[in-house]
């Protein structure tokens, strides 16, 4: 592929770069539902070697909608 570098490991097998995608779903509304579709997707996307990047998931995890002093530190 044009653009993406080979490395060789210690082996000396050819490796690619992984890609990265950004997983854009909702997140308002039915949140457990949204939360658990959006993993889906990402878990979709490791199985096919692409690296998700899905902060919406990531940040619902921890960030609590009725702790506004979470969001003045990200």
């Amino acid at each position: 592929m044009k653009g993406i570098r080979h490395h060789r490991t210690k082996t000396g097998r050819q490796r690619r770069k992984k890609k990265f995608i950004y997983v854009c779903s909702p997140l308002k509304g039915d949140l457990e539902r949204n939360i658990r579709k959006a993993n889906g997707y990402c878990r979709f996307a490791v199985k096919n070697s692409v690296v998700p990047i899905a902060p919406h998931a990531m940040f619902a995890g921890f960030l609590d909608d009725n702790i506004q002093e979470l969001y003045g530190q990200v």
